[in-house]
């Protein structure tokens, strides 16, 4: 990869330990402690309607392309 393109892609565990600590808590603040620590589980059954629906979609079909959305 160029060098320019680098620091774009740059994943958590490649940034100094502050610095990801800070992302790393941002990014997981609204599915645990101690803000939320039933976020996700609170949507679970959303989630499992999403999912009903769409592993629905695949009923009687042989083969599926998930990249291309055949749902």
């Amino acid at each position: 990869m160029p060098e320019r393109f680098r620091a774009r892609c740059r994943t958590g565990t490649e940034l100094n330990g502050g610095r990801f600590k800070r992302l790393r808590a941002t990014a997981n603040r609204p599915f645990g402690p101690p803000h939320s620590p039933r976020f996700v589980d609170s949507l679970r059954g959303e989630l499992v309607t999403v999912v009903t629906i769409l592993l629905d979609a695949f009923e009687g079909k042989d083969q599926v392309d998930i990249v291309d959305g055949d749902f």
